[in-house]
């Protein structure tokens, strides 16, 4: 298996950073909401595997189980902050004037 080196793999990073800039300055925000959904998907795994361990280590002790309950409710936490940001960006709230007309 051939590995690549930190330099190709910081070029090619940069190099699809700068696409997504470009598409993103063009008003495609699709690739920002792709990001913003892996996110979501990854952070409510991570509430869910320390909830479960939170639940299997209360016999070990209090203090085991309350850190990994704090881990799993600061997940939990980000997840929802995160899809609430997803959600916005994909129906943004409308605004009206006193006169009623749109902004």
């Amino acid at each position: 298996m051939v590995v690549p080196s930190a330099a190709s793999v910081g070029a090619w990073a940069l190099a699809h950073v700068l696409r997504h800039a470009e598409s993103i300055k063009a008003g495609n925000s699709k690739s920002q909401e792709a990001i913003l959904a892996a996110e979501v998907i990854s952070t409510n795994a991570i509430y869910t595997d320390r909830a479960s361990l939170a639940r299997n280590n209360l016999n070990t002790g209090l203090n085991v189980f309350e850190r990994l309950m704090r881990l799993a409710l600061k997940a939990q936490s980000n997840c929802r902050a995160t899809a609430e940001t997803l959600a916005l960006m994909q129906s943004p709230p409308t605004v009206f004037c006193a006169t009623g007309q749109h902004l």
